[in-house]
């Protein structure tokens, strides 16, 4: 051999083969059993999404009623404020530019 010649020795490893002595149908268990657990955890995972979404859509639909209410807030300053202007430009008499927007 041409290893020999280089000096270094060839180590057969013995490869140790482990039959299941367990029956078929126990294994066909085990593996539904499996089975059944990784779609529980799937559906858990969906679950926890979903929840989170309904979360996230309730946040969003507080956001907007609050910018809604600011609003109209807003608005009806802006009307009171033009109201006060007109009634007072009617009276003939000055009036704050402070509250004309």
């Amino acid at each position: 051999m041409i290893l020999g010649v280089l000096g270094s020795s060839i180590s057969v490893k013995k490869r140790v083969v482990k039959h299941d002595t367990r029956c078929l149908l126990h294994i066909g268990i085990e593996e539904e059993e499996e089975e059944e657990e990784e779609e529980e955890e799937e559906e858990e995972e969906e679950e926890e999404e979903e929840e989170e979404e309904e979360e996230e859509r309730a946040q969003r639909k507080r956001r907007r009623r609050g910018i809604r209410r600011k609003r109209r807030k807003k608005r009806r300053r802006r009307k009171r404020s033009r109201r006060k202007c007109t009634e007072d430009e009617k009276l003939g008499g000055r009036y704050e530019l402070s509250f004309c927007f």
